[in-house]
C-alpha cells in the first residue's frame, strides 16, 4: 500500500470533533472477484470504474513478480467489468501478494478520458527500473497514463522525476504517485512516498505542496480528490505503524498554503468529495468510512470493512468502497486472504 517504504471557499478550522454512527443498512456486494480493487471514479453519465492493481506475472525478483495484468475497468449495473484500459504495470507482492502495487487510483476528465499513474516505489534510489519488468512496460513507471476507454493507454508525465532530481521533502529519492484527480483539465497527483503533490502542466510535473511529518512519522499523502469549492482534499495514511488518530485531511488551493481541513483520522487510503461539499474517508487498518461535512461534523457511515482502498460518491448519494483491496481475483488457499477476494461495496445514500 501507499509509501511502506472557486477556490476561495471558506476554510473550515480542523478539529478532532466527536464522531457518530449512522444507523444505516448494511452495505451490498455490487461486484466480487476482482484483482485488487483499489481507486473507483464515477464519470458524467454515473458510470462507475474501479482501478485493479492485478496480479503482476511471470518474471519475479525479491520484492515481486511484475506483468500487465493492472487494468482500469467499468462495472455494469449486474456487477460484471469491462476493460477500459489495459495492459498496465502490475507487481504482486511477495510472498503473498498483500504488498501489491501498480495504477492504484483513477479519475475521469472533462473529455472522458480516464488518467491514472504508475508507482516507481520499487525503483529505489537510483531511479532504475527492476530487471523483472518487463521492458515494455519500464516506460509506464512514474508516470501518468491516459486513454480512452477502450482505447490505447498514452504515456504522459514523468511524475517520478522531480523526486530523484530534487527531493523536494528531504527523505529520501522514494516515489510512489498514487492518486489523481483534476480541477477542470488541470491535473494533479499525490505522491505518497515522497510526501508532495504535484501539478501536470503541458505534459510536466511541477511541485505544488509538500506535507510535513504526522507527529513522529512522514505525511505519506495518498488519498486525493477535488471538491466541489474547487480546492483538493488531501489525505494521509502517515508512515511507521500508521498509530491510531494521526492521519490528516489537507485542504489545497493552488497559489496559497496547504492547511489543515480535518485531524484524528487513521490510515487514509483514499478520500472523494459529495456534491455538498461533504468528504469521505476510507480509513484502511480501522476498515471505515467517515463522513466529514464543511462543517466539521463526522459520522461513520460503514464500519468493519476490510482494507479499502478507493472511494467514489454518486450524484444520489450513494457511496462506493473497494473492499478487499488487497486481496486477488482468485481466492487465496491459505493466509490471511484465504477465501477472499477483491470487492466493490455500495452505501445506500442515508436518507
Amino acid at each position: 500500500m501507499p509509501g511502506l517504504r472557486g477556490l476561495a471557499a471558506p476554510l473550515v478550522a480542523a478539529a478532532v470533533l466527536t464522531t457518530s454512527t449512522a444507523a444505516s443498512a448494511a452495505p451490498t456486494v455490487v461486484a466480487r472477484h476482482l484483482d485488487r480493487p483499489r481507486g473507483l471514479a464515477i464519470g458524467p453519465a454515473g458510470t462507475l470504474y474501479a482501478a485493479l492493481v492485478g496480479h503482476g506475472g511471470k518474471p519475479c525478483n525479491g520484492e515481486g513478480c511484475f506483468g500487465a495484468s493492472g487494468r482500469i475497468v467499468r462495472v455494469a449495473r449486474n456487477g460484471k467489468v469491462h476493460t477500459a484500459l489495459g495492459g498496465l504495470l502490475s507487481m504482486r507482492g511477495r510472498p503473498d501478494g498483500f504488498f501489491s502495487i501498480g495504477a492504484d487510483q483513477v479519475t475521469v476528465l472533462p473529455n472522458g478520458r480516464l488518467a491514472t499513474a504508475v508507482t516507481a516505489e520499487f525503483e529505489g534510489p537510483t531511479g532504475t527500473a527492476p530487471k523483472a519488468v518487463p521492458r515494455a512496460l519500464r516506460p509506464q513507471i512514474g508516470h501518468l497514463l491516459t486513454g480512452r476507454p477502450g482505447g490505447r493507454v498514452h504515456v504522459g508525465a514523468d511524475l517520478a522525476k522531480l523526486e530523484f532530481t530534487t527531493d523536494p521533502d528531504g527523505e529520501g529519492a522514494v516515489s510512489n504517485p498514487y492518486g489523481v484527480t483534476h480541477v477542470g483539465t488541470q491535473i494533479f497527483v499525490s505522491d505518497s512516498a515522497a510526501n508532495d503533490v504535484l501539478s501536470v502542466r503541458g505534459g510536466v510535473a511541477e511541485l505544488l505542496d509538500v506535507f510535513p511529518h504526522a507527529g513522529d512519522a512522514q505525511s505519506v499523502p495518498d488519498a486525493l480528490t477535488a471538491g466541489p469549492d474547487g480546492a483538493l482534499y488531501v489525505g494521509e495514511f502517515t508512515g511507521g505503524a500508521q498509530a491510531k488518530g494521526t492521519a490528516r485531511i489537507w485542504r489545497v488551493v493552488p497559489g496559497q498554503a496547504a492547511a489543515v481541513w480535518a485531524t484524528g483520522l487513521t490510515s487514509v487510503t483514499a478520500v472523494a468529495a459529495g456534491a455538498d461539499g461533504s468528504i469521505y474517508a476510507a480509513e484502511f487498518l480501522p476498515g471505515r468510512v467517515v463522513r466529514i461535512t464543511p462543517a466539521g461534523d463526522r459520522t461513520v457511515i460503514a464500519r468493519r470493512l476490510h482494507f479499502p482502498g478507493g472511494i467514489a460518491v454518486a450524484r444520489d448519494g450513494a457511496v462506493y468502497v473497494s473492499d478487499w483491496s488487497i486481496a486477488g481475483a482468485t481466492p487465496a488457499k491459505h493466509g490471511p486472504l484465504k477465501g477472499r477476494t477483491g470487492r466493490i461495496l455500495r452505501i445506500a445514500p442515508a436518507g
